[in-house]
């Protein structure tokens, strides 16, 4: 048998040995943090440039400057689509209803349609009254006044028919324009200067003898009036086909 101080000991001994460890154990998971190393930095000389031109090259050491901030730029909204109208669809055209053609009429005999109907009676044509034709009125005695004051022998305007003066009438008013037309007024006359003129008109509307039978007083009017008769030699053939003696009268004013 051990004595009793002997396994005190121990039992002291190991209590000991595990405190130790203990507290080594401890140390090492609170251990203070290692204090960096200092940065060693190594000056390198720069080689030679080939240039002819030997410059010398200063390499400062500028802070790297702090991260930029970057600022996200929203998306643009997108445009809604363009609205599209839909065109109406075209109605379809309704189609055009065929008409059955119409069965000809049953044609019957003359004897049957006097049986079913009777005979036709006779329609007499009603008499149309004539419309009255309203003729104007033409101022025969106009006429009578124009013709006496141009022809000379008035004898065969009593044979004349309505037409033949008509005729005649519009044959020297024709004749007598003319002749005013080719008259060339003397100027710086009087206003109350006129004279008559006598000529003969052939068939054929030659015109021939003028001569004053009624003169003006002035003799530079009167050869102006005979010169338009030169000037006129011939008119036309008279409505008639004969020939008359007339006269004309020239006046200042005319």
């Amino acid at each position: 048998m051990k004595p009793k101080n002997a396994t005190g000991a121990f039992i002291a001994s190991v209590i000991l040995h595990g405190g130790l460890a203990g507290l080594a154990i401890l140390l090492m998971l609170f251990k203070p943090p290692e204090k960096p190393e200092p940065a060693i930095f190594e000056m390198v000389s720069i080689p030679e440039q080939t240039d002819t031109t030997e410059e010398s090259v200063d390499i400062a050491f500028e802070p790297l400057p702090a991260e930029p901030v970057v600022i996200p730029i929203p998306e643009p909204i997108p445009e809604p689509p363009p609205v599209v109208e839909k065109k109406p669809e075209p109605k379809p055209e309704p189609k055009p209803v065929e008409k059955k053609p119409e069965p000809p009429p049953k044609q019957i005999s003359y004897e049957e349609f006097v049986k079913k109907q009777g005979a036709p009676k006779e329609q007499k044509p009603r008499p149309v009254a004539p419309k009255p034709i309203t003729v104007p009125k033409i101022d025969t005695s106009r006429i009578l006044d124009n013709l006496r004051n141009i022809m000379v022998d008035t004898t065969s305007l009593s044979r004349m028919s309505q037409s033949e003066m008509n005729a005649l009438d519009a044959y020297f008013a024709r004749l007598r324009e003319q002749l005013k037309r080719a008259w060339a007024k003397p100027e710086g006359l009087s206003d109350r200067l006129q004279c008559d003129v006598q000529f003969d008109v052939s068939s054929s509307g030659v015109l021939s003898g003028a001569r004053v039978v009624s003169a003006s007083g002035n003799p530079e009017f009167d050869r102006s009036v005979l010169a338009a008769f030169a000037a006129v030699r011939k008119f036309g053939p008279t409505p008639d086909g004969r020939s008359y003696p007339a006269r004309v009268t020239f006046r200042m004013t005319d």
